[in-house]
C-alpha cells in the first residue's frame, strides 16, 4: 500500500521553495499510482500479450476462475502464459506445479516445501507432496516388479539352457556355443562316439544334414542336433589340421609333402587317402576330408597344381589346413551300433599319394 500524508503536502505550499504547480503534480502522481497498482491482486499474463488482474478463487485442470470488480470470469489455461500471485507462497506453488508437469519431481517438492515454509498450513502444498510421493512410490514398485520378472525370466532361460545342454550332450556327446555367426563345439565327452570320430573341443559345427548352420539361431541348431535315442544324424564339422611338410619316402621314390593323396572333386579339394604314421595321419587328416583353405588361402577357386605346390614347397614348415569333415553319429547316452563314419578312416590301397 502507498500511504500519503496529504496535510503534510498541503502545508508545503507555505514553504519558500514550493509552488502550487509542484503540489498538484505530486497529488496527481500519488492518485495515479494507487489506481494503477491495486494491492492484494493476482496478475494473469496471457499468451496474446494482455493481462488480467483480480483474485484467483478457483483453479481447475483446464481453467481458472478470476474474481474481478465486475464479477467472476473464467480463463482457459491454454491461453495463460504465466500467473503472478500476490502471495509469495502461491508463486512457489506455481513453480512447483510447472516442475511437476515436467515430471521433475525433486524440484517440484523443493518448491512445495518452500511454500510450506511461508505458510505451514497450506493444504494444497501438503497434498501435492503426498501426491508426488505416491507417484514415485508406484514407479519404484513397478520398476521392482519389472526387475523381478526379468530376473525370473533370465533364471528360466538359464535353466532351460542348462537342460538343453544336458540333453544335447547326452544325445550327441558334446555341447555348442555361439561364436559370432558360427557354433563352436565344447565339452566333448571322452570315449564318446563323437570323440572317436575325431571331434574335439574348439571344432565348429558347419552343417547338420543338408542344412548350413551359419547364421542360424542356437535353439534351431540344438533342435536339429537333438533326437530320439538310437537315431542317426549326419553333421559336418570344421577342424584345423596342422601337419608339417617333410620328405616322404614312397618305395624307391621320395617327395616333399605331408603323406596324403588329394583330388579336386565336385565339392572341392578332397583327401583321397592318408599314409599311416606320416604328418597328415599324425595331425588327424582323414580320407574324404574337404580342404577349405591352405595357410589361410581359400581353395574354392584354387587350381590343383597350386594346392600341391603350396603344400610341397613348405618343407620343414607347419601347414595350416582348415577342413570340413562329414560324420555320422548315433544319438543317445547309450551309444548303440557302430559309427559308419569309420569308413572315412580306411585308406585306399594301391594309390600313390600325391603329397
Amino acid at each position: 500500500m502507498l500511504f500519503v500524508n496529504l496535510e503534510y503536502l498541503i502545508n508545503l505550499k507555505d514553504t519558500e521553495n514550493f509552488s502550487m504547480t509542484r503540489l498538484r503534480f505530486i497529488l496527481i502522481f500519488c492518485f495515479l499510482t494507487l489506481w494503477a497498482a491495486p494491492s492484494d491482486a493476482d496478475v494473469v499474463h496471457l499468451k496474446n500479450g494482455g493481462r488480467q488482474m483480480g483474485i484467483i478463487v478457483d483453479k481447475y485442470a483446464d481453467r481458472i476462475v478470476l474474481s474481478i470488480p465486475e464479477g467472476e470470469i473464467e480463463i482457459m489455461m491454454d491461453q495463460v502464459k504465466n500467473i503472478i500471485y500476490d502471495d509469495p507462497e502461491n508463486n512457489y506453488m506455481m513453480l512447483a506445479s510447472k516442475y511437476e508437469e515436467r515430471k521433475d519431481y525433486e524440484k517440484a517438492v523443493t518448491y512445495y516445501n518452500m511454500a510450506l515454509e511461508l505458510k505451514p498450513d497450506l493444504r494444497e502444498a501438503n497434498d501435492a507432496i503426498n501426491r508426488i510421493n505416491d507417484i514415485v512410490d508406484k514407479k519404484r514398485k513397478r520398476k521392482e516388479e519389472l526387475l523381478a520378472k526379468l530376473r525370473e525370466k533370465k533364471e528360466q532361460l538359464l535353466k532351460m539352457r542348462e537342460e538343453q545342454e544336458t540333453i544335447l550332450r547326452n544325445n550327441v556327446g558334446f555341447n555348442i556355443e555361439k561364436e559370432g555367426d558360427d557354433f563352436r563345439i565344447t565339452d566333448v565327452i571322452p570315449e564318446s562316439e563323437a570323440a572317436k570320430t575325431g571331434i574335439q573341443d574348439g571344432d565348429y559345427i558347419v552343417g547338420v544334414w543338408d542344412k548350413a548352420t551359419k547364421y542360424m539361431p542356437r535353439e534351431e541348431v540344438i533342435k536339429l542336433l537333438s533326437g530320439s535315442e538310437g537315431s542317426k544324424i549326419n553333421i559336418t564339422v570344421q577342424k584345423e589340421i596342422k601337419p608339417q611338410s617333410e620328405e616322404i619316402n614312397w618305395g624307391t621314390r621320395s617327395f616333399k609333402g605331408i603323406g596324403a593323396s588329394l583330388s579336386m572333386e565336385t565339392e572341392g579339394l578332397t583327401v583321397i587317402s592318408v599314409m599311416p604314421d606320416k604328418p597328415a595321419d599324425l595331425a588327424g587328416l582323414k580320407p574324404l576330408d574337404l580342404i577349405i583353405s591352405i595357410n589361410q588361402e581359400p581353395t574354392r577357386y584354387m587350381p590343383m597344381e597350386e594346392a600341391i605346390k603350396n603344400i610341397s614347397n613348405s618343407q620343414g614348415q607347419t601347414i595350416d589346413l582348415i577342413i570340413h569333415r562329414r560324420v555320422e553319429l548315433t544319438r543317445g547316452p547309450d551309444l548303440s551300433g557302430e559309427n559308419d563314419s569309420s569308413s572315412l578312416n580306411k585308406e585306399k590301397t594301391g594309390e600313390e599319394p600325391s603329397l
